[in-house]
């Protein structure tokens, strides 16, 4: 890991990508299963070089897969609280998470790595989320989080419906958001009501429009909230052709289009336009056109993610763990995505496939996250 990594500027195109995944036993991947402690493992992946280097490890209790946010050149970590401890990055065989104190930190707390000084490990950052209503005595973790005008964001389902809170790193302390303008409560039993205020992933910002994008599926309703203005607004009703909870990967870029991968079509993705509130026409550009092969970059059947690293380039990303004692590697495919105006009234996206490539991880872990920084 080199001594200084710096987080690029907003609208720039980001060169490295941090990974994170739970470290798991030299077994079938099939039979991974929750423990009561699951150590986390981070690497910084340089997506010129195809270079891995690791960042510190660390152990949290209360489930897996905790989510995770970057604010500048801080990495936060949103976890169980019942055991934390630092790793020293060494992703050897012989290489085992340090041993630590159990502290009980409530039902979520948080940790930040600085990512220019890697080496000087974790430390807590805050007391965590708001523990005190009864929604979250059964939540693990929040379902989606976003970092947005150097605040972090986080939106959760539970059972009583939708629960949005704001984290600020400055000052170190959380906020409850208000609700959505939910639309009156369909008549039925308590499944149906719960189902209609349970959001989709992933949460979008939209940093040039100042707003972050909530889609929930089951209204077949995208809203969009403005942290300026501490403001939800209804963004679009009754989309049509919307994005499933699970198996379809999705993303925004810059332009305020939405990119849904489908493997299924020519130009790799659909496109939904939320500027003009419409789905556009996608095709291969000229150049892609011209390349016989150019099919060839997806090597799998299904990739999951799909990132924007900006400048109009997407990372679409598939993870494995070999049945094998290998360790787990990832195979991204990079788009030049452009969105091309026709004429006055019509609008279309042109897709370039731009590489495709394998990295191997140092260790044996299932993936859960990927942050372009």
């Amino acid at each position: 890991m080199p001594e200084k990594m710096v987080v690029e500027k907003r609208g720039e195109l980001k060169n490295k990508m941090i990974v994170g995944g739970v470290v798991i036993e030299p077994r079938n991947p099939l039979l991974i299963a929750p423990r009561d402690c699951c150590e986390i493992v981070y690497y910084v992946l340089d997506l010129n070089t195809a270079e891995v280097s690791s960042l510190p490890r660390i152990v949290v209790g209360n489930g897996c897969e905790p989510p995770v946010g970057v604010v500048g050149s801080t990495l936060y970590v949103f976890g169980g609280g019942k055991s934390f401890s630092s790793g020293d990055g060494d992703d050897s065989a012989k290489s085992k998470p340090k041993k630590g104190k159990r502290k009980q930190k409530g039902l979520f707390s948080c940790h930040m790595l600085d990512l220019t000084k890697p080496k000087d490990g974790w430390r807590l950052a805050t007391a965590g989320l708001d523990q005190s209503p009864a929604v979250r005595a059964n939540q693990a973790w929040p379902e989606g989080i976003v970092e947005f005008g150097g605040k972090i964001y986080v939106f959760d389902n539970s059972e009583s419906g939708f629960i949005g809170e704001v984290f600020d790193p400055q000052h170190n302390n959380w906020r409850r958001l208000k609700s959505p303008p939910f639309p009156p409560p369909p008549c039925g039993d308590g499944d149906q009501l719960f189902d209609y205020r349970t959001l989709i992933l992933p949460v979008m910002a939209d940093h040039k429009r100042n707003r972050i994008i909530v889609y929930f599926q089951y209204i077949s309703t995208m809203y969009a909230y403005y942290p300026c203005e501490d403001q939800w607004r209804c963004l679009v009703e009754d989309l049509k052709g919307g994005w499933q909870r699970w198996g379809e990967a999705v993303t925004i870029a810059d332009d305020g289009v939405i990119y849904i991968h489908n493997p299924r079509m020519k130009a790799f993705f659909r496109a939904y336009d939320t500027v003009s509130k419409e789905w556009l026409n996608v095709r291969l550009s000229p150049e892609a056109e011209a390349k016989a092969d150019y099919r060839s970059y997806l090597i799998y059947t299904r990739y999951d993610t799909l990132l924007h690293r900006g400048n109009g380039v997407l990372c679409l990303i598939f993870s494995a763990i070999p049945w094998d004692e290998n360790p787990a590697f990832d195979h991204i495919v990079q788009f030049k995505v452009q969105l091309v105006n026709l004429n006055a009234n019509s609008k279309e996206i042109l897709v370039t496939p731009l590489s495709s490539q394998h990295y191997n991880l140092p260790s044996r872990c299932s993936t859960f996250l990927y942050l372009p920084v």
